[in-house]
């Protein structure tokens, strides 16, 4: 009891305490810090660029014909009042990280090597393995002889890093308008182990990045002679591969704000 002329405690002291709620890293952005450190052990510089970029950057400098759909307002966010202009007035979210490449190439002398991480975003329906806004991870190359071979050891020894054991990749041509020649990397599906779930649409398989040299035309852009210089890309979508680790079939819960979801993982309370 408080003593005379005190006033009473509003609490109980003799309770024990309430232990502090600690919060730990999404794991999007755990596995992010983890390839920036794998990236950063061989050599390469981690590289950020902005959110907002342009027509000029995000399909001009990557050598998109003016006629693809992809610069249609079905496909990118483009900021108001964009409609009636053009090139770098033109604005957008960035729909891609690889126009940030043609920046990087503007700003450093090769030869180079560099991580790119962020946000994009894509006007477009969502369902459980696609989002309207979702994480990248972009890779480049850039040297006097880039052999194709090793591009494909670093997709491979990356995917081993963030799973912990070889995963099987295969290679399909592919049409990207800033590489040449383009390919379709895709990985065994990890949720189904190839069997054929929803993530992979039933065929074993999910495909997981472009691939390959830059073009000639991105080259220049960049203020790089293709003659000179030969590069590899890779540009892995960062969200299905966080999916696969902890075997998500859903991609749309990373951003439902769901702690029932976040509990999941280890150190989340």
């Amino acid at each position: 009891m408080a003593a005379s002329g005190e006033k009473p405690l509003d609490f109980d002291p003799t309770l024990p305490g309430t232990a502090p709620r600690a919060g730990t890293l999404h794991p999007i952005t755990q596995l992010m810090y983890e390839l920036n450190n794998a990236f950063l052990s061989l050599g390469f510089e981690v590289y950020e660029g902005p959110e907002i970029s342009s027509e000029a950057y995000a399909f001009d400098s990557l050598n998109f014909p003016a006629d693809h759909p992809a610069r249609d307002s079905m496909d990118t966010y483009w900021l108001e009042g964009a409609q009636d202009k053009r090139g770098a007035e033109r604005l957008c979210l960035r729909p891609h990280l690889t126009g940030a490449s043609v920046r990087y190439m503007q700003e450093h002398k090769p030869p180079f090597r560099f991580v790119y991480p962020g946000r994009v975003y894509r006007s477009e329906s969502t369902d459980a393995s696609h989002e309207r806004a979702f994480f990248q991870y972009e890779a480049l190359i850039v040297d006097q002889a880039v052999p194709f071979s090793s591009g494909r050891v670093l997709i491979d020894a990356i995917l081993e890093r963030t799973f912990g054991r070889k995963v099987k990749t295969r290679m399909r041509a592919g049409f990207f308008p800033f590489v040449e020649p383009g390919f379709e990397i895709d990985m065994q599906c990890l949720v189904c182990e190839g069997k054929g779930c929803s993530i992979c649409k039933q065929v074993g398989w999910l495909e997981m990045m472009p691939g390959g040299p830059p073009h000639p035309n991105v080259f220049r852009a960049g203020g790089i002679d293709p003659e000179k210089w030969q590069g590899f890309y890779i540009n892995i979508g960062l969200d299905r591969i966080v999916m696969m680790r902890h075997a998500i079939d859903d991609i749309r819960l990373f951003h439902s704000c769901d702690l029932r979801f976040l509990k999941q993982f280890p150190g989340v309370v």
